[in-house]
């Protein structure tokens, strides 16, 4: 069997999905996580976490609680885009992209900055506004390449020694073959 190495070649659209909802799960499991354990601190502190008004409740409890309400809201939106900025940029894959095998590198080989990772990031809230249409780009692209991507300048390759399955391509060939080749009426033949 001489299976083909995929290292280096360009990351498809399955890989690159499964790699992002793996990133999407621990951004929510942290995210409930976080929730769940800054709500039940302040609950042992008794800290309120509904404010009402500064007259029911007394001003220093609502300026507590809309501050800690203040800090639950910024974490949990700006958790993803740090985990994304930070991991891209610290070595091209988050923890989706590394289970799956892949990295984003620059169209130059080197490797993410600071700037690319924002535009990228700023290329999936295009992707996401599209209805996932800049997702599916990758898919006609020639170098699988989503709205994302192009917006960054940048390309996601496979980075271990992946094989495919030569094997199964085989069979899953010979088997479109056979279905060409047979006749247009099922295979039965007309009495002569």
């Amino acid at each position: 069997m001489s299976a083909s190495l995929l290292q280096g070649q360009y990351a498809g659209i399955v890989t690159r999905g499964i790699a992002l909802m793996i990133d999407l799960a621990i951004i929510t499991t942290s995210i409930l996580l976080f929730a769940w354990g800054y709500n039940t601190a302040l609950d042992f502190l008794r800290i309120p976490t509904t404010c009402t008004t500064a007259d029911e409740m007394g001003f220093l409890y609502f300026g507590i609680c809309l501050g800690a309400t203040a800090i639950q809201w910024t974490v949990t939106v700006l958790l993803a885009p740090v985990y994304y900025i930070f991991f891209w940029t610290l070595g091209g894959q988050t923890p989706g992209k590394a289970l799956m095998g892949v990295r984003i590198v620059r169209l130059d080989g080197q490797t993410m900055t600071i700037g690319r990772s924002v535009r990228r990031l700023i290329g999936y809230g295009v992707c996401i506004a599209s209805l996932g249409l800049g997702f599916a780009w990758a898919v006609i692209d020639d170098r699988r390449q989503g709205w994302d991507d192009k917006l960054a300048g940048t390309v996601v390759l496979y980075s271990w020694e992946a094989r495919q399955n030569d094997v199964r391509l085989a069979k899953i060939r010979n088997r479109l073959a056979r279905r060409q080749q047979a006749p247009p009426d099922g295979g039965a033949s007309a009495p002569s």
